[in-house]
């Protein structure tokens, strides 16, 4: 269905330079389970086609606060791809450094959020003070204007929005090195796996002030709507006469 849709639009674009090659790398391996008559000719079609187009993220608000110990914000939705096993591994370490530190767990819960969430909450216990979805657009700003760490624990992400918009609003990300952050993010913003996670958090929390002189917001600019806004209107508008 991906493939056929891929090929009847009259326009295709993908939020990240990841999200077109992991599609063609699917749409390959569908190919090569077809008995014959394999259409291998649509891979290039596609290719030459599609374009780049991330979603854009609102401008943050221009004024923010960092003071006290470090905060550290996890703000993506509470499901089984966004890897609570590792956050739970981050979580006992930090409360193990014996460091003075607050986090806000955000993100949306559904019906079949996994366990481990709760298990992370009560590890962190009176350090966690913002803890569950966030209704109020100015407060979600609030908390994530005043942290400084924006972390990431995905196992699957295409664009990575929930850390654009903590990057946007002032906090460092410290993700994944995979996925569509290498697209996104340098090199000493991301971490290769769990025990490199957990060392680099920590040293995050030892060296706040270094970190609060750095300012990631210009990394997050591009994906703002107001640099996004024309390539937008000329991907949705009539065709060229």
């Amino acid at each position: 269905t991906n493939l056929h849709s891929a090929l009847v639009a009259d326009r295709l674009a993908f939020n990240s330079r990841f999200n077109l090659d992991s599609f063609l790398q699917g749409m390959e391996l569908v190919i090569r389970k077809m008995p014959d008559a394999r259409p291998d000719w649509v891979l290039d079609d596609i290719r030459e086609r599609a374009e780049i187009l991330p979603v854009p993220i609102e401008p943050a608000p221009s004024e923010f606060r960092r003071e006290g110990p470090c905060h550290i914000v996890w703000n993506h939705r509470r499901e089984f791809d966004k890897g609570g096993e590792s956050l739970l591994d981050a979580a006992e370490a930090l409360v193990a450094s014996g460091l003075d530190f607050r986090f806000s767990m955000l993100g949306q819960e559904f019906d079949t959020c996994p366990p481990v969430f709760k298990q992370v909450a009560e590890r962190l216990g009176p350090r966690l003070v913002q803890n569950g979805f966030v209704e109020s657009r100015e407060e979600y700003w609030r908390i994530l204007s005043s942290a400084d760490v924006a972390l990431s624990t995905a196992r699957h992400e295409f664009q990575g929005l929930a850390v654009l918009e903590a990057c946007a609003a002032g906090a460092t990300p410290l993700v994944p090195d995979a996925l569509a952050y290498r697209e996104l993010f340098p090199e000493e913003w991301r971490y290769r796996n769990d025990s490199e996670l957990c060392d680099r958090l920590v040293d995050r929390v030892k060296d706040v002030e270094m970190w609060r002189a750095t300012d990631p917001r210009p990394v997050a600019q591009p994906f703002t709507w107001p640099e996004l806004a024309q390539k937008w209107e000329r991907f949705l508008g009539p065709p060229d006469a």
